[in-house]
This record gives structure tokens, sequence and C-alpha cells, in this order.
């Protein structure tokens, strides 16, 4: 997975979290009752943030497995969302490195072909040059 879609995944993450939050402040400020309604709400706008998050966690994890780069990989797994924000923010992404394509046409001469004298108990083939 790309960092570009690493980041897009943690920060479309981030909104969904934080409106999870809107629909229980009635009920965490005390000012009223929590409604049905209100928990459902909070219940999709978490899920789908952890969701996406999870998914950003999970290729991080991949990508920096692939790389080696088994420190950030231990403090990923084990600090999760904090570690990856700084991961993205402070590691740069590194290319892959393709062999560049050559346009030019190596020559290479041929070997001569070499015909061994025909032994008389083989038969001469239609092709042969020799005599």
């Amino acid at each position: 997975m790309r960092k570009k879609t690493i980041i897009l995944l943690y920060v479309l993450a981030l909104p969904p979290l934080g409106l999870a939050v809107l629909p229980l402040l009635p009920a965490i400020l005390h000012l009223g009752g929590i409604h049905i309604i209100n928990l459902l709400i909070a219940v999709v706008f978490f899920l789908t943030g952890s969701v996406l998050g999870l998914i950003a966690w999970i290729g991080t994890l991949i990508k920096q497995g692939k790389q080696g780069q088994w420190g950030w990989f231990i403090c990923t797994l084990l600090f999760g969302g904090i570690a990856l924000l700084i991961y993205l923010i402070a590691v740069p992404e590194k290319s892959p490195q393709f062999p560049v394509p050559s346009y030019g046409q190596v020559y290479q001469p041929q070997a001569s072909m070499y015909y061994p004298p025909n032994p008389s108990s083989y038969p001469l083939s239609p092709n042969d040059p020799r005599p």
C-alpha cells in the first residue's frame, strides 16, 4: 500500500471518530437522557472511522514488514495511531528501484558456423553445404 493511500485512509478515519461523540454529548454533559437514535448514529460513525483506521494501520504494518523496518513495526503495533501518525510524518517513502530500460540494440557477433568433417559412415543431409 502506498504512503499516500495510508495517509488518505488515516485522514478519512478522523472525522467519523470525532462525529461519533456529538450524538452522545447531551448524555455526557448530563443535559438529557441518551436516545437510541443518538446511540445508533454514534455507533455507525465510530464503526466507519474504526474500519478506515484499521485498514490504514494494517497497511502500514504490512509496508513496514516488507521494508524490514522492524523498529517502526513494533512501535506501530504497540502504540497504534500515534506511532502511525509519527511514521507518516517522519519517514520518507522509499521508491522502488526498477532497472532502466535500454532502447539501443547491443551488437553481439555470432559465432562462425563450424561443420566438422563428414565421416563416411554418416549419410549426407540435403541441407549440408559441404560437398
